[in-house]
């Protein structure tokens, strides 16, 4: 059986139970791609769906938690055999070293958003350049400045 229709198959399966499960989702169709037919999940080929470029990272963990239910499911009705090998990991993935812009980068990054096209993305270019002003003083990370409301702001001082 091709593995690609297993997934279709349980990813069915769970929204019809009410689950959402996109990045779960992605995952599957990612080892689908590694091995395209269900004898095909092999060690190596599950280990290679694990993987980010050939390194582990901490979506490699998702990505094995999620074939081990995956796995679970297709033993339980009778599709495999036996559960697929699945690689312990280390409990402690090697992090990424945050990047540190330079001051010439810094200049370069304020100095591009002149660049771009007036309205392509619908926020003006002084708004930009705050965003960014504010992300880089405060060391706030993507999502802490995505998250920003308008409440956050101590207008009074």
């Amino acid at each position: 059986m091709k593995t690609s229709e297993l997934v279709e198959r349980y990813l069915a399966c769970r929204r019809a139970a009410g689950t959402r499960c996109e990045s779960g989702a992605k995952h599957l169709r990612r080892l689908s791609r590694f091995a395209r037919d269900t004898d095909r999940l092999t060690r190596g080929n599950v280990e290679k769906a694990l993987l980010t470029d050939g390194r582990l990272t901490l979506t490699s963990r998702m990505r094995r938690s999620t074939f081990a239910v995956f796995f679970r499911w297709c033993v339980a009705r009778g599709f495999l055999r036996e559960m697929p090998h699945l690689p312990e990991l280390p409990r402690n993935l090697p992090r990424r070293r945050p990047h540190i812009f330079s001051d010439d980068e810094i200049r370069r990054l304020l100095s591009a958003r002149h660049e771009r096209r007036d309205g392509a993305s619908g926020i003006a270019a002084e708004c930009v350049r705050t965003i960014l002003l504010l992300a880089y003083a405060l060391g706030l990370r993507i999502s802490e400045t995505l998250s920003l409301k308008l409440k956050d702001v101590d207008t009074a001082s």
